[in-house]
């Protein structure tokens, strides 16, 4: 498996994941179209080694915080759910926030999800929110 970088020609694919992961779940193109407009550099897709798309991280940057990144869609292929795949792609994401001074934040889609995020180092915050801290905060630090 390869972990890159999210370029043009890699939207149809993450498009085919998204409908299977967040239809179900009310969101559409258009929201997958403007989060993707807006990405950073930071957005990953994890690959086959033949260069077929299995998931992706859309991340953009919340209006007014330059270390701050927010964490739109994350999804792997249901064929390839279960695995490592997931857990792999978003530590290659957590690492391109190392030593960035900010936070990465989100939205999980429901409990499950959230305990998926939680084993990954996020924390719970206000109003459903959760983030990841590249840094030590007082609250965590022992």
């Amino acid at each position: 498996m390869h972990i890159k970088p999210l370029i043009a020609e890699h939207f149809k694919s993450v498009k085919e994941i998204f409908g299977e992961s967040f239809y179900k779940h009310g969101m559409n193109d258009t929201d997958l179209s403007y989060y993707w407009r807006k990405r950073k550099s930071d957005s990953l897709g994890i690959f086959t080694s033949e260069g077929d798309l299995l998931g992706f991280s859309i991340i953009i940057q919340p209006a007014g915080t330059p270390n701050n990144r927010y964490l739109a869609y994350f999804a792997v292929h249901s064929d390839y759910r279960g695995g490592s795949l997931g857990t792999d792609l978003m530590a290659a994401t957590l690492v391109r926030r190392k030593g960035a001074n900010g936070a990465l934040h989100l939205m999980p889609l429901n409990g499950k999800v959230r305990a998926w995020y939680l084993k990954r180092g996020f924390n719970n915050t206000f109003g459903g929110y959760m983030n990841y801290h590249s840094y030590e905060t007082r609250s965590h630090a022992r």
